[in-house]
């Protein structure tokens, strides 16, 4: 499946869609109307695009009220890492570079739907992912708030582990492989 994506610089829409794949399997594509750009599996474990692949493992030295999510590139080497509190849905990341933003969850509709914001204090409204109420087929559609080219390189994971991370919280029965369990 990998070589059947698209570069992901190479993106020209601001609206892109999550479409499940597999009627059994829980994987996912990103894609606009013509390519996918980026996959999400559960049975392969993986999240990633054409040229970056990433891991998430559970940081057991953490001690605290809060989750610590490593990331981890290709090489897995440590870039970065996720925070959240048990009780709550946002979602911080911090990255070794200083990047920083926070996935927050923005709308609710009695418990069958929820809109999430990536937010940064230098670049705003990154990103938005907007869960369909009814659509097991395309659950989510992804707003790009500004074009590639001045959004954050950290755009990619940002909207793969925001897409992961929305999906598991909607469908508890997928465990897809973030770094939760």
């Amino acid at each position: 499946m990998m070589n059947q994506l698209k570069n992901f610089n190479f993106i020209s829409s601001n609206e892109l869609t999550v479409v499940k794949t597999s009627f059994i399997n829980f994987t996912y594509e990103i894609r606009d109307e013509q390519y996918a750009y980026a996959l999400i599996s559960d049975p392969d474990k993986f999240i990633g695009t054409l040229n970056n692949t990433w891991t998430f493992e559970k940081d057991s030295s953490w001690d605290g009220k809060f989750t610590k999510i490593l990331i981890k590139n290709i090489t897995a080497e440590n870039v970065g890492f996720f925070t959240f509190e048990e009780n709550s849905k946002n979602l911080l990341l911090e990255m070794n570079n200083g990047f920083k933003a926070e996935l927050v969850k923005t709308s609710y509709l009695m418990g069958m739907k929820s809109d999430y914001v990536w937010r940064n204090a230098s670049f705003g409204d990154i990103l938005t992912l907007k869960e369909s109420t009814w659509s097991g087929k395309k659950p989510i559609k992804i707003i790009l708030n500004a074009p590639l080219s001045k959004s954050p390189t950290e755009m990619e994971l940002m909207l793969l582990y925001g897409v992961a991370y929305s999906l598991t919280n909607r469908f508890r029965y997928i465990k897809l492989p973030l770094g939760l369990y």
